[in-house]
C-alpha cells in the first residue's frame, strides 16, 4: 500500500499529500501484491538511487525501507537482496558492526539491467 500511496494512486495533481476517497482506499487495499520479479526490479531500482555512482558502496535499511519494494517485512526484503546478489546484479557485504543495514555495490550487470 505504501508504494501505491507514494505514487499518488490515480492522482495527477502532484500534490504532496493527495486527498483519497474511500473508493481510492478500497482500490489500494484490494490491489494484488506485486510479483517476485516486480519486487526484485523495484529493489534494484531503489538501490540504484542509493548509489551515487557505479562502484559506490551503499547501505540498505531493510528494517525501515522494506515497504519500498512491497515486501511484508525486513526478512522478505533481505531475501530479495540476497536473490539479486545470487543473480550477480549486486555484491552484498556484511553490515558494519552495530548496524543492521546491508551494504552492497551494484555490479556492472546490475547497471546494465537498469538501462
Amino acid at each position: 500500500m505504501r508504494i501505491v500511496s507514494e505514487r499518488a494512486f490515480m492522482k495527477y495533481d502532484n500534490s504532496f499529500f493527495p486527498i483519497y476517497t474511500s473508493n481510492d482506499l478500497d482500490r489500494m487495499i484490494n490491489q494484488p501484491d506485486e510479483s517476485v520479479r516486480q519486487k526484485l526490479d523495484s529493489l534494484l531500482r531503489y538501490l540504484s538511487t542509493l548509489s551515487e555512482f557505479p562502484g559506490f558502496l551503499a547501505e540498505f535499511d531493510a528494517t525501515n525501507d522494506y515497504t519500498v519494494l512491497g515486501a511484508k517485512n525486513s526478512e522478505e526484503a533481505h531475501f530479495y537482496l540476497e536473490s539479486l546478489a545470487a543473480q550477480g546484479l549486486l555484491s552484498a557485504l556484511k553490515p558494519y558492526i552495530d548496524s543492521p543495514d546491508a551494504r552492497f555495490t551494484i555490479s556492472a550487470a546490475g547497471w546494465l539491467e537498469l538501462d
